[in-house]
């Protein structure tokens, strides 16, 4: 019954957590990272829903949960408040190189280059490399949450469309431009995941997440190396047009 589905839902979520806190304790694992997005309905006040961020933000919302029933019980070293941390993530440079490769071909100005058809808007997408993921989650193991917080929120850049296809003719000397991609298309391009791939399109092009859910300036303090895009786009394995010029 539909009346049923959000009691069952938040079922299926602790029984979720109390796997992961059943299975930890089974392999003796003293040390654990959820890796989480980004909760798009909480964050545009409802309005949109994103299943893939959301599933993943609802488990972290109860790890939360599970660290204020420790607090509440005076628990001393509770499991989810002092061996579980949250690592939430964003998306990755890499798929601009595979899902969201561009294609190589003639552009509006008649040369031959790189065309980044993406459903992006006038947004600014987050990224970040997924070397920099791993890093992120190896620092957490080693200094356990000495950083100032349990939790931590990464991403390496953030670039509009047209930024992506500026900076990679700018790093690569490819001829690069951008068109948007209606989030309709997306829909209707890939069934049974396409509306929710669009959400996550029309969810980042609303929230800025880079500048208003992250602190980049605190994470380069972390991770100096932290790479940005154009620095990764240097070195990337782009489609090679069949002429340039």
């Amino acid at each position: 019954m539909l009346e049923d589905r959000p009691q069952q839902t938040a079922l299926a979520l602790r029984e979720v957590v109390e796997q992961l806190r059943a299975g930890a304790h089974r392999h003796q694992v003293d040390r654990f990272i959820w890796s989480s997005l980004d909760d798009a309905l909480t964050l545009t006040g409802g309005s949109i829903a994103v299943p893939h961020y959301d599933a993943k933000a609802a488990v972290a919302s109860s790890i939360n949960l599970q660290r204020a029933e420790e607090m509440m019980r005076q628990v001393d070293d509770g499991w989810f408040t002092d061996h579980v941390s949250i690592l939430t993530t964003a998306p990755y440079y890499e798929n601009l190189t595979s899902a969201l490769a561009p294609t190589a071909g003639e552009l509006t100005s008649g040369s031959e280059g790189l065309r980044f058809v993406l459903p992006f808007g006038e947004g600014h997408y987050p990224m970040i490399a997924l070397s920099d993921i791993g890093w992120f989650a190896a620092y957490m193991f080693a200094n356990w949450q000495s950083w100032g917080s349990r939790d931590l929120a990464v991403v390496g850049d953030r670039l509009s469309g047209a930024d992506i296809a500026r900076t990679v003719e700018q790093r690569t000397g490819i001829p690069a431009e951008y068109q948007n991609l209606p989030l309709e298309v997306v829909v209707a391009a890939i069934p049974e995941v396409g509306h929710d791939l669009a959400a996550m399109s029309a969810f980042l092009q609303e929230r800025d997440i880079a500048t208003r859910d992250r602190d980049i300036n605190g994470l380069r303090a972390i991770h100096p190396e932290l790479l940005a895009f154009d620095q990764w786009a240097a070195t990337a394995a782009w489609p090679v047009p069949t002429r340039t010029h």
